[in-house]
């Protein structure tokens, strides 16, 4: 394969490097092998340098420069470069051994699927000529809307119940906090009385009690992301059974509007509190 191939398949170098372009033009053909590979030959150094030799007639010698993170279910695989593999696999009438048939992948956006395959097509075509099968495939829709490798209304009725869950969650610590705000009014009657009668507004005292509900789901909104974010990271997924190509990215706009979500609770659960120490006159701090 290409250098690219790393790219595309989101491979993970865990020694050494992946592959380079330059890697063609070298007397001892350099290869990435997958950890699986590199645990049956013992994970050796391959700094030593760790060669290996085809047990074919051939006797072609390859230079093991890196080491790619396998997954539970991949076989012992190596990764040789395609120019480089063509040099050393070419006989005498001019065949490459080991080769029915060749795949370019191209990355195109979903909306242009269709596009993308009549301008490959045609182009491979003309650029190949007369004598190869050529076939362009992947992520095809159907008339029912269904995807070729499944369809969205799994992720969709996913996406729905986990969001079900998320406005239950939301809706009972949104109940807890209001009721924890109007116990904290009521436990400050006496410096929200005594505050009154030193002058402050109304306006005043409903804007520090309503802000002190805000700023404190704000905050609380953000350590919540941050904690999540540490919590991908570092989640042993290969332990639940759940294996990645590479952890996705936390995406902005969840963590944007989970800070919404909390900071918009917050001023909803501080509105009553806030009415309710407006309503508190001097009077009320000599009682309690």
């Amino acid at each position: 394969m290409d250098p690219a191939y790393a790219t595309i398949y989101r491979l993970r170098v865990v020694e050494g490097r992946w592959l380079q372009t330059r890697d063609a033009d070298q007397r001892v053909t350099p290869i990435v092998i997958n950890t699986r590979m590199w645990e049956y030959f013992g994970q050796p150094n391959i700094a030593d340098p760790m060669i290996i030799t085809a047990g074919n007639d051939s006797g072609d010698r390859f230079r093991v420069v890196g080491v790619v993170q396998s997954h539970r279910y991949d076989m012992a695989t190596m990764y040789v470069p395609y120019d480089a593999w063509m040099l050393t696999q070419e006989n005498s009438s001019g065949n490459v051994i080991g080769f029915d048939g060749k795949e370019m992948l191209v990355w195109t956006d979903p909306e242009q699927t269709s596009q993308a395959h009549e301008d490959i097509q045609s182009a491979l075509t003309a650029i190949l000529g007369p004598g190869w099968d050529l076939t362009v495939w992947g992520d095809e829709i159907w008339d029912d809307g269904d995807a070729m490798f499944g369809s969205d209304d799994n992720s969709a009725g996913t996406r729905n119940i986990v969001m079900a869950i998320g406005a239950v969650v939301i809706l009972l610590g949104a109940l807890g906090l209001l009721n924890v705000a109007i116990v904290t009014v009521r436990q400050r009657i006496r410096e929200i009385g005594i505050r009154r009668a030193l002058g402050a507004s109304a306006k005043r005292i409903f804007f520090a009690v309503f802000m002190e509900s805000v700023v404190a789901t704000f905050v609380a909104g953000v350590i919540g992301v941050m904690l999540a974010i540490v919590a991908i990271r570092v989640m042993p997924l290969e332990s639940m059974d759940i294996e990645l190509q590479d952890v996705p990215a936390f995406p902005v706009s969840a963590a944007l509007a989970g800070i919404a979500i909390s900071t918009g609770i917050g001023a909803l659960c501080g509105i009553i509190p806030a009415l309710a120490a407006v309503r508190v006159r001097p009077i009320d701090a000599i009682r309690y």
